[in-house]
């Protein structure tokens, strides 16, 4: 196995994948009175950036384990924010390059800006803040 592999695919895609199981978990245990009940999404919203900060922090920790430099836990530590970016980019291409406006609040700037925010900034800076403390080697602290 490569370096790149072991430093950056395997922990990046654990990291992906474990976010993943958590959002498909939080969606079957949780009930459906729960999310549709408008006090509810801090709840809900808490979780899930707590899974984000345990998703970074694993794939980061897992590379440093794997010997991987500091940008390799760093990629590895954000990897899901991959799938955050093509679910962002995707539909607004299609939406732009299409004859068929399927999507017309893709073109406003307003949903653009909220769902860049929401869908791409947030959980940045959550995966982020648990990669954070495994960019450091244990000799620099």
């Amino acid at each position: 196995m490569t370096q790149t592999a072991k430093t950056v695919w395997l922990p990046g895609m654990s990291a992906l994948f474990l976010s993943t199981i958590v959002l498909l978990v939080m969606t079957r245990l949780i009930p459906p009175h729960v999310w549709l009940d408008s006090r509810m999404p801090w709840l809900i919203g808490g979780l899930w950036a707590l899974s984000y900060v345990v998703a970074g922090a694993w794939g980061a920790y897992w590379s440093r384990r794997a010997g991987g430099n500091r940008a390799a836990r760093f990629v590895a530590g954000t990897f899901p924010l991959a799938l955050h970016l093509i679910a962002f980019i995707l539909p607004v291409l299609v939406t732009l390059f299409s004859r068929v406006p399927t999507f017309p609040e893709h073109l406003m700037l307003s949903f653009l800006i909220r769902a860049g925010i929401l869908w791409l900034a947030l959980p940045s800076l959550l995966l982020t803040a648990g990669a954070t403390p495994f960019l450091w080697d244990r000799a620099e602290s």
